[in-house]
């Protein structure tokens, strides 16, 4: 019983290292996104449409997308490397190949392509 105990006692502290470090990327990531950000290319390096847009996460988990002069506004979530944004009852994922205070690069959900935005200061 004793051994029992202690092996039950392994695994929850495990568990809750595990939840805690998860949550702790994930709330990197957040700090890291809020703010404003310019898609300046992708991994192609065309000048398809969108670049030049900006995106706004804000720390109340809602975002802004501007466009040639419309707005989109809407929620996001943040799972590990995945954000998903929710604008007009519509999700879409993206998933972070890598950010810095400076710079994010996501992976995109319709081409698969390397999307690079910069953040504005």
């Amino acid at each position: 019983m004793k051994k029992m105990m202690m092996t039950l006692a392994a695994v929850l502290c495990y568990t809750m290292t595990m939840l805690t470090a998860c949550n702790n990327e994930s709330s990197k990531m957040e700090n890291l996104l809020i703010g404003k950000w310019t898609l300046v290319s992708f991994d192609d390096n065309t000048q398809a449409e969108g670049v030049g847009s900006e995106w706004e996460y804000q720390s109340d988990k809602t975002f802004k997308y501007s466009m040639q002069g419309q707005t989109i506004s809407g929620t996001y979530t943040i799972n590990g490397n995945d954000i998903t944004m929710t604008a007009q009852d519509t999700p879409w994922t993206v998933t972070v190949k890598e950010i810095t205070p400076s710079q994010m690069t996501w992976e995109g959900p319709k081409t698969g392509k390397d999307v690079v935005l910069k953040k504005q200061e």
